[in-house]
């Protein structure tokens, strides 16, 4: 009851914002509609969505057309591209030298000067036009297109904004730059400045539309139509005669002013899209081993400098949380940061879930449950509340951090494939609690007879094994795609991958329900886990492992490969027998030449400083972007 009663609300509240989208779009839709249309089709009673004769040409007409006193509305455009760039550079620059005063700085009355300027942001704009105005015409601004760049270039918002990122940047990063000899503008444009991708970005964006939009302030300020921004443009519009308002070609300028602003939002979608054509080279680090260190440690900072000189161009980590001062770094150093979220295993927190939540303890086929393997017991995916607990946590980390990815990890029913998929052992089946049970008779509309746990579970082996398959892997995919869905509804420039168990096609999806062909058209990356030593298997296992997966996923096939086995001991692991440096330069050669493979993720990056690992990577990289 619960469950369907979670259904019922999510249901309700996607119908009722899908009504409220339809009913918000449908002004920008007549205004599409009318702008492709002919002047006596516009107002046509009742509304022709679809124009009955397509009239393209409107849009040239009205941004070309000297319809103003010998002026056109390109003429308008030009002034507010020039307008709005210039006011969001200059912000970009004053607001970020500003910020760092107040972040970084000790003065007198620094904080009451702080809280004056933001007082500033609660005044509405009508309240002070009019001493802005006498502060304009005393500089001798009226009639000039500065009048709009100055007054906008620094504000309270944006000196706020930038002095939030810049209060993360580490202290101990600015002492070292002093120490070295540099000035404070250097340490700034060196040291800070590279770190403000975000805060730029954003900063960036809120000026560029703020500028772009404004009416008011160039209507009180501008006389001269020459000089005239688009807003001031379109309001001309309506005058296309003494009786008649030419509605199609104001709603076809309306379109293409509103479709700058569009395009400048979606062209940050469109950086995540473009991202991957470049290929990924990662390398994997155990937060909880090497992100603990501070990200101003000097050999911490250097490990990244290694790794990029190997060739590395992307950090791989999993936590459930993360210091963005970490992230900021590798940005610096041009690396990026994917992190990760383990969806179906709690081990970071010692398997508190399972402890606190008995429920969600996976049950073997025996009847019994699973025992801890090592670190590892798994969480059973068939409860909603926990599922959603996981989606909230990685869509609070994309909200929270600039990752350039996120990946899911365990998503997949319990199984501790490392060791239960060694040549010999006897993987077990998860889980038959009677939840589960209930929700696969209800999903393959079978009946499991009435009797003791191990019995069902044999039944169900037996006499309906490929709806089992079935139901595992509709669980796995659904859970995958909402996350996906969510995670593009706040960050769309975002990358999206997980984490495959690196068996066959069949015993992957019976045992951990992973089906490629479904779960690949959901995210960018499919990330199948080629850890050889720790399977027992030889280095020639590799590649035609990861040649499936990059004929179930072409393009999308990103695999992880153990550079070395002697790590694992240090992590209570058992990481198998040591890995030679030429077994790992046949291993990454072969799988890098591999067609479909969009790169490799080095298992661990601290590895590839062992016996020059690091340099056959990339002498590797050096003669495969050779050969293509």
């Amino acid at each position: 009851m619960p469950g369907a009663y979670h259904r019922l609300i999510r249901l309700s509240q996607h119908a009722l914002l899908s009504a409220y989208s339809i009913f918000s779009l449908l002004p920008f839709l007549w205004m599409v509609s009318a702008a492709l249309k002919r002047p006596q089709d516009v107002l046509t009673v009742p509304i022709r969505w679809i124009p009955p004769v397509w009239q393209p040409q409107n849009f040239l007409r009205a941004l070309l057309e000297p319809r103003f006193a010998g002026e056109n509305l390109a003429r308008f455009m030009a002034n507010s591209v020039m307008v709005a760039v210039i006011t969001t550079m200059a912000s970009i620059l004053l607001s970020t030298i500003v910020g760092y005063g107040f972040a970084k700085f000790q003065f007198r009355l620094r904080d009451t000067l702080l809280w004056v300027m933001l007082s500033t942001t609660l005044l509405p704009f009508s309240s002070v036009i009019i001493p802005l105005f006498l502060i304009v015409r005393r500089l001798h601004m009226i009639d000039s297109l500065w009048a709009l760049v100055i007054p906008f270039a620094l504000t309270g918002q944006s000196i706020f904004l930038a002095r939030q990122f810049i209060i993360t940047v580490p202290g101990e990063l600015l002492d070292a730059g002093r120490v070295d000899g540099a000035g404070e503008m250097q340490i700034f444009l060196r040291l800070v400045f590279p770190l403000l991708g975000p805060a730029i970005v954003t900063l960036g964006i809120t000026t560029f539309l703020t500028s772009w939009n404004l009416f008011l302030w160039p209507l009180v300020v501008l006389s001269s139509q020459e000089r005239f921004t688009l807003p001031l443009g379109l309001s001309l519009m309506g005058l296309g005669s003494t009786f008649l308002v030419d509605y199609h070609l104001w709603m076809a300028a309306a379109a293409l002013s509103a479709s700058t602003c569009e395009g400048l939002r979606r062209s940050q979608a469109s950086k995540g899209r473009a991202a991957m054509t470049e290929r990924i080279v990662g390398a994997f680090f155990f937060a909880d081993k090497f992100l603990q260190l501070q990200a101003s440690d000097a050999g911490a900072v250097h490990v990244l400098e290694r790794l990029a000189g190997f060739g590395v161009n992307a950090i791989f980590t999993e936590s459930e949380t993360y210091d963005e001062a970490w992230i900021r770094v590798a940005h610096s150093l041009g690396l990026r940061w994917f992190g990760s979220i383990a969806c179906f295993s709690d081990h970071g927190n010692r398997n508190k879930a399972v402890f606190e939540h008995p429920e969600l303890w996976p049950v073997t086929a025996t009847g019994r449950r699973r025992a801890p393997m090592e670190w590892y017991i798994g969480i059973t995916p068939t409860y909603e509340e926990y599922a959603h607990r996981r989606l909230d946590l990685a869509l609070r980390l994309a909200e929270v951090h600039s990752f350039d990815g996120l990946m899911l990890d365990f998503v997949r029913w319990p199984l501790h494939w490392e060791l239960e998929c060694r040549p010999g052992a006897d993987p077990q089946h998860c889980s038959f609690d009677p939840h589960t049970i209930r929700q696969f008779e209800q999903f393959a509309q079978v009946s499991v007879p009435v009797q003791a746990v191990a019995g069902r579970a044999s039944w169900i082996l037996t006499n309906a094994l490929e709806e089992w398959t079935d139901f595992k892997c509709a669980v796995i995919t659904g859970f995958v795609r909402e996350t996906v869905r969510r995670l593009r509804s706040v960050r769309p420039d975002l990358l999206t991958g997980l984490f495959v168990v690196p068996l066959a096609p069949a015993q992957r999806e019976l045992l951990v329900g992973q089906r490629i062909a479904d779960l690949a058209p959901l995210v960018q990356y499919v990330l199948p886990m080629a850890y050889h030593a720790i399977l027992h298997r030889p280095a020639s296992w590799v590649a035609s492992t990861v040649g499936e997966i990059a004929l179930a996923a072409p393009g999308k096939a990103l695999p992880v490969l153990q550079v070395d086995s002697r790590e694992g001991p240090a992590l209570g692991s058992d990481w198998g027998l040591p890995v030679a440096a030429e077994e790992w330069e046949r291993i990454a050669g072969d799988t890098l030449g591999l067609p479909g493979v969009g790169g490799c993720v080095a298992f661990t990056g601290t590895a590839l400083e062992f016996d020059n690992r690091g340099e056959t990577l990339r002498r590797l990289l050096q003669q495969n972007h050779m050969a293509e």
